[in-house]
């Protein structure tokens, strides 16, 4: 009930760049945040609606994959890649002008995967797999206080993927053996997954502030998993 076009007040505030704190060298130049006339001021100019988003403001995004795979008799090989080029708003339905502030994620993901299977003599079953993925974009933020009506906002100050992760991946190894009684069999594996104990960052918090670039989530540690399976 509080439309895009009550957004008519301009406010010229200083950014502060990643450290969060106005008066340093860090600095960045002036912003203009939008906050609403007082005439929308109050509770009563606010309701849930669900709308359709704008035309033209639609998500998109388009792949291409490569696979090369060699098959044997006792050896398996396959490795291949995946390039995503998104193109995704930030906001779909922006509802004030502070939602346009660098509103797109046009970035490139990447994943790459080796994965080896090896059938060794009497039934043992050795394979690999190696998983790669590009580093998680983001964009630094601020939240802006002080406003007259909205009190606070948080604006985007960079384009999406200014910010990014580190590479992410994960190694696992398994280690199998299979016997067979004549019409029933039991399998027994052991997987070594991360083996090389990778932790890199899946999350990180990019709001400007203390905990500026701080990883918040990283990679689950290197973990055993025994495992047994009996057929009939």
């Amino acid at each position: 009930m509080r439309s895009y076009s009550a957004y008519i007040v301009p406010n010229q505030v200083p950014e502060p760049g990643p450290d969060g704190v106005v008066g340093t060298s860090a600095d960045g130049p002036l912003v203009t945040i939008y906050d609403y006339a007082p005439a929308y001021r109050g509770s009563g100019f606010v309701a849930q609606q669900p709308v359709n988003r704008p035309a033209g403001r639609e998500d998109h995004a388009n792949s291409f994959e490569g696979t090369v795979t060699k098959r044997g008799a006792n050896l398996f090989g396959e490795t291949s890649i995946l390039l995503t080029k998104n193109h995704r708003w930030i906001v779909g339905v922006p509802q004030s002008p502070n939602d346009n502030f660098n509103p797109l994620d046009q970035t490139w993901g990447v994943t790459f995967r080796v994965k080896v299977a090896y059938s060794a003599p009497h039934g043992i079953q050795l394979s690999a797999n190696e998983l790669v993925f590009s580093g998680v974009p983001g964009q630094r933020t601020y939240l802006f206080r002080g406003l007259p009506q909205l009190s606070t906002v948080t604006i985007p100050l960079e384009r999406f993927g200014s910010e990014k992760g580190p590479i992410r991946q994960s190694l696992d190894f398994r280690i199998g053996k299979r016997i067979t009684f004549e019409r029933y069999h039991l399998e027994g594996a052991l997987d070594l997954i991360n083996s090389l104990n990778a932790n890199p960052a899946w999350t990180t918090n990019y709001a400007s502030g203390p905990a500026f670039n701080y990883a918040t989530s990283i990679q689950g540690p290197r973990t055993a998993r025994l495992s047994a399976i009996f057929g009939f």
